[in-house]
């Protein structure tokens, strides 16, 4: 029986006192080395890929180190939140274009006659005043009229312009067709052939007076006498 060379036994020995003196985790990252390096081309389906380490054995390794262990429910809560989401969700029903954009008309023509309207009343409201006794600097005087003048012209062109825009939108014609439709219209011409028999002495402040007013008929030759209390 031989004996080993005495160069053999001085090489074990050194690599024994190697393995001590590294850390767990080197020896770890060894161990696991060794095993991807030991797995046939058929163990990872004919591509030579390694195979990931489960979780299992994520966390015995992890609890070697001294580290906290994985959650395995991790990917199956976010799962479950996904599908809550997709059960939560309602299908909302379609808008309709065809009276969003008849609103949106609507209202662009009603902020139209309302800008309008209060461009006139501000131009009604600008006069030229007097200077008062406070303002006795004629030169300040004149200042403040230009600067009102110049106010005024300006709202005398914008009215224009809206006005403009009125005659483009139709905003007048729509407003009139707004108030036919809530009630008749009221015109001047029904008041034809109508005729008071009574003189204007009969009128006194404060006083009741009952009134006959006669209308022509068709033929225009019968009077149709109707009374009012007034």
């Amino acid at each position: 029986m031989t004996r080993g060379s005495p160069h053999r036994s001085h090489k074990k020995h050194r690599h024994k006192n190697r393995d001590r003196s590294r850390s767990p985790l080197d020896q770890i990252t060894d161990r696991v080395a060794t095993r991807r390096d030991d797995q046939s081309p058929s163990d990872t389906g004919g591509t030579g890929v390694d195979s990931s380490l489960s979780v299992a054995e994520t966390n015995a390794l992890r609890a070697k180190l001294g580290l906290a262990p994985l959650d395995a429910d991790d990917t199956s809560k976010s799962e479950r939140a996904v599908d809550n989401q997709a059960d939560c969700y309602v299908h909302a029903p379609a808008k309709d274009i065809r009276k969003i954009r008849e609103s949106e008309a609507i209202k662009e023509k009603l902020n139209v006659l309302k800008e309008k309207r209060s461009l006139l009343d501000k131009i009604g409201q600008e006069k030229l005043s007097t200077p008062s006794a406070c303002e006795s600097d004629v030169q300040s005087w004149v200042e403040k009229m230009r600067e009102k003048e110049r106010i005024q012209k300006q709202a005398e062109e914008r009215a224009k312009l809206l006005s403009e825009i009125d005659d483009q939108l139709a905003v007048s014609e729509f407003v009139e067709s707004r108030l036919i439709q809530n009630g008749k219209k009221y015109k001047p011409n029904d008041l034809a052939g109508l005729r008071v028999e009574h003189s204007s002495s009969r009128f006194v402040d404060g006083q009741s007076v009952i009134l006959t007013i006669k209308d022509s008929g068709l033929r225009g030759n019968v009077l149709v006498p109707k009374v009012f209390y007034m």
